[in-house]
């Protein structure tokens, strides 16, 4: 891109200003050279989806969904989703999330749970969709996305959603709603490098 700065340049700028940055996004394939004391760790390979077809209401009829709240819900959501995704970000209670929606068993202990956040560009983002490890493969995880997805659109008529480009069951689900792929990329976290005793 013209005129813009190299990656490595504006993590050393975020720096010098005291920001504290944790992970990045950037092209699929490309590389960076951290600023010292940094290191780069991980590898994420993400496809970002979009919709603006809202799902058939059916996708969802078969399960029966309850809106949470991301402040009073925050621990419950956490405990659940860490104990069937140990790589969760939903980020409950940190004012993230517009809505959250779950499903929940017959003794009202959740299955499943999604939420949406907005995005800079104002648009819904699709995050922290977390079944159950003992639900999956029913339908829940569909229907709970169907559900976000529509209320997505009939706020701003677009959804959207990051996936792990490897994630071929879940990118079958979205597809299947009807989202598409607009770009892949790749993040990455920035770690302090050891400098030992």
């Amino acid at each position: 891109m013209r005129g813009a700065l190299a990656p490595e340049r504006a993590l050393g700028r975020r720096r010098e200003r005291g920001a504290q940055i944790e992970w990045f996004s950037t092209a699929a394939g490309r590389e960076l050279q951290a600023p010292s004391p940094l290191t780069v760790a991980g590898s994420g390979r993400w496809d970002f989806l979009w919709t603006e077809v809202p799902p058939d209401e059916r996708a969802s009829a078969a399960v029966d969904l309850l809106e949470l709240d991301d402040t009073a819900d925050a621990a419950r959501i956490e405990v659940f989703a860490r104990s069937h995704n140990p790589g969760f970000e939903g980020f409950p209670g940190r004012g993230f999330a517009t809505l959250w929606l779950g499903a929940a068993d017959d003794h009202g202990d959740l299955i499943a749970v999604g939420s949406l956040h907005e995005l800079a560009s104002g648009a819904p983002h699709l995050a922290g969709i977390v079944v159950h490890t003992d639900h999956r493969g029913r339908g829940i995880g569909r229907a709970l996305t169907a559900a976000l997805t529509r209320r997505a659109i009939e706020a701003v008529g677009v959804a959207t959603l990051g996936v792990y480009s490897d994630n071929a069951a879940a990118l079958a689900v979205y597809a299947g709603l009807g989202y598409r792929s607009a770009h892949r990329f790749e993040t990455r976290s920035l770690v302090m490098l050891d400098r030992g005793p």
